[in-house]
């Protein structure tokens, strides 16, 4: 599936939105991109229920006004950067999953939220969906992060791998973007066994997967260690901070069922708790037309 050079913006007006646009301005000047803001006006909430419809269109204009008002501010702070935006009734997911089958962005990009008192973040639904169904990649950013503490100097983005699981997407993507933004990619992986067998075959796909990223003309660096007491995804996160990364990108592992999808423990654990934006990159279907390339890989390593 192409992509167009745009980045897919829902907000909704609150302090938690502000965050995440900086940072999609960041990479849409990085990239040449244009940002679509998008805001959704909730069929399902009790407001809309007693509403007729032409007071939904005057809500729906009134929300037009704001996002204007919001986009010629941004085009002030950001002049090389291009702010379209639109709004849409219904469903908050669905409309956002629907404007992305038209829009065909490189990625969409939302905001954590926060409960006040819990001092953690959490995934809500809306989130979730996206993640689980968009058939592009989405990109979730924590609200408290400041865009300068790791905007500085050279992009590098990390890429922990799952060296038990299909990695051919994770590393299409790495290639993808890590193009995209000119940046250094840090392949990262946690061996949970105390094997000889799968540290050899950990090597061995870390290896290629370097290969793969120096025959597409980037900076990598490769990295294997066992795990420690900590969890896989504390591990991976103090990895990234320490890279002063400002990405992420995980494969959501998700696996078809009758009824949905399901998001692995390590990327659920990674999308709760990073500082540093996540990109969620689904497994592809390999007969659709993607902007991801597929590696050879004859041996059967990867």
């Amino acid at each position: 599936m192409k992509t167009n050079k745009v980045i897919l913006m829902p907000v909704d007006f609150s302090a938690q939105a502000l965050p995440a646009i900086d940072y999609a301005a960041y990479f849409a000047d990085k990239d040449s991109s244009s940002i679509m803001l998008l805001h959704v006006v909730e069929e399902s909430s009790w407001l809309s229920k007693i509403l007729n419809a032409e007071k939904q269109n005057e809500i729906k204009e009134a929300a037009k006004q704001e996002l204007k008002k919001l986009s010629d501010s941004l085009v002030q702070k950001y002049n090389s950067v291009k702010f379209d935006f639109r709004v849409e009734i219904g469903k908050a997911y669905e409309q956002i999953l629907k404007v992305a089958d038209e829009v065909k962005p490189e990625f969409i990009m939302v905001g954590k939220n926060e409960k006040p008192g819990l001092g953690k973040m959490f995934i809500g639904s809306n989130t979730l969906h996206l993640i689980n169904e968009s058939k592009f990649p989405v990109l979730s950013i924590r609200g408290s992060v400041k865009l300068q503490s790791v905007a500085k100097g050279e992009m590098n983005f990390v890429v922990p791998l799952d060296v038990t699981k299909e990695i051919n997407d994770q590393l299409s993507a790495a290639v993808e973007y890590g193009k995209l933004f000119d940046a250094r990619i840090d392949l990262y992986t946690v061996l949970s066994k105390n094997s000889a067998a799968l540290e050899v075959k950990a090597l061995t796909k870390l290896h290629q997967a370097k290969e793969i990223m120096d025959s597409a003309g980037l900076k990598s660096t490769e990295k294997m260690v066992k795990q420690s007491n900590k969890a896989i995804s504390e591990m991976i996160i103090e990895y990234a901070d320490e890279q002063k990364a400002e990405l992420i990108i995980i494969l959501t592992q998700q696996k078809q069922t009758k009824v949905n999808y399901y998001i692995g423990n390590i990327a659920k654990e990674l999308l709760h708790s990073s500082d540093i934006p996540v990109l969620s990159v689904l497994p592809w279907d390999n007969n659709s037309d993607t902007v991801f390339n597929y590696f050879v890989d004859p041996f059967g390593v990867l």
